[in-house]
Order: C-alpha cells, then structure tokens, then sequence
C-alpha cells in the first residue's frame, strides 16, 4: 500500500495546531501571589492593587447573613496567597481578601463589630504582630477613602482542625469545626448563604477565616477605633 509522506506530515501540524488551541484555550489557574499593602493607598496605588486583584483573585462567596434583605448581599473572595501563612508567625502586612457589599443597607460582622458599609468594597489583610510578637494578626479595611491597614482587629488562632481540608489559598465566614466549601464530594459541608429578612440588623455571625499552614484559622475579636 502506498501513501503519500506529506499527506501524513499534514495531518500532524494539523493535529499539533489543533492540541496547541485547545490548551490555549484551557490555561491553568493563576496562582494567588503575596500582595502586600502600602501605608497609604495613593491613586496609583489603588489603580495597582485594582490590577493584581482582577488577574489573581479566586471565586466569590456568599457570606452568611442574619437579617439581609437577599442572598449574596456581602461577598468575600481570596486575593492574596494564603496557604503559607502560620498562626504563630505572621507574615509582613499582606492582603488576602477582598469584601464587596452590594447591598443598599449596612451590614455588620458580628464577632468584630466591624460595618460594611452599603455599596462599599473592603479589603482583608493579614500581618505580624509587633516585636517581638510573632503572632499572626488580621484586618479589615474600606478600599477607597477613610483605607487604613494598620486598624488590626484581633489575632489569627488555629482552629487545630484535622487537615481534611484541601490546602488552597481562600478566605471566607467560617468558624472552626466548619469543613471547606472545596472538600471532596459527599463530605459535610456548611454552606454559607443569606437567610431570610427578619426584624434586626443585618449581621453576619461568622468569624473571618483564612485557609493557612498547617490548618485553617479563625479571627475574632473586637474592632478598635
């Protein structure tokens, strides 16, 4: 049987051709990067930070909220790697998160006290405590006029949790015993939504958390103005 040679090297640049746009078209997921945060936020800052976060942010999630008027009032969504930061050894001041309330009412988080306020964006960060502390310490602040990042609101603590969790970098409203939203099938999980609208301030109940090493951690505490 004869065949002809550039018939067949045709149909293998057509193939590679055709391997080479499919993976194109399927590129790996960004990996979060450490993003640290200035003293003070300048336009050209917030134009920079605006930029990092839209190439390297994670899905958004639904926090939990006692008293909002719909589902998906307040968001949260990683920003900044998370997986290597330690309870007991924080890094240098790094943003983490990202918060956005959507909503046209004020939203508050209940264990800090701290107020999201309507149609404003925050930002989470997470940063070492002053020498000769070591201790990871967490905040929260609005992006935009009135930002400052030194408003730390209490300590990250480990929540000690059996490492079930896949170690991707995301934060969330979670407090400790609750299983990731990204653990395998069939496995408990608490899932955060917006309950009903009731007669009270709209609050979220859940503590702040952040996906670390060697376990996921919590922050609680009150806000210091």
């Amino acid at each position: 049987m004869s065949f002809d040679r550039r018939l067949v090297h045709s149909a293998y640049v057509s193939l590679a051709v055709l391997t080479a746009v499919v993976v194109s078209c399927n590129p790996e997921p960004s990996q979060l990067q450490a993003i640290s945060l200035p003293d003070t936020l300048t336009a050209q800052d917030s134009t920079a930070l605006e930029t990092q976060i839209a190439q390297f942010a994670g899905p958004w999630h639904d926090a939990p909220c006692t008293g909002c008027q719909a589902n998906g009032e307040v968001k949260i969504r990683a920003v900044g790697k998370t997986t290597d930061i330690k309870a007991n050894d924080g890094p240098p001041r790094r943003l983490v998160g990202q918060i956005q309330n959507t909503s046209g009412e004020d939203v508050t988080h209940g264990p800090s006290g701290f107020v999201f306020k309507a149609h404003k964006t925050y930002l989470l960060f997470v940063s070492r405590a002053a020498s000769p502390a070591t201790n990871a310490q967490w905040g929260m602040t609005v992006f935009g006029l009135g930002y400052n990042p030194n408003a730390v609101i209490g300590a990250l603590e480990d929540c000690g949790d059996p490492p079930t969790s896949p170690k991707i970098d995301d934060v969330n409203f979670y407090n400790c015993g609750e299983r990731h939203a990204y653990a395998k099938p069939g496995s408990l999980v608490k899932t955060a939504y917006a309950g009903e609208r009731l007669p009270v301030a709209a609050t979220i109940p859940k503590r702040a958390w952040v996906s670390c090493d060697p376990d996921c951690c919590t922050g609680a505490g009150t806000v210091e103005f």
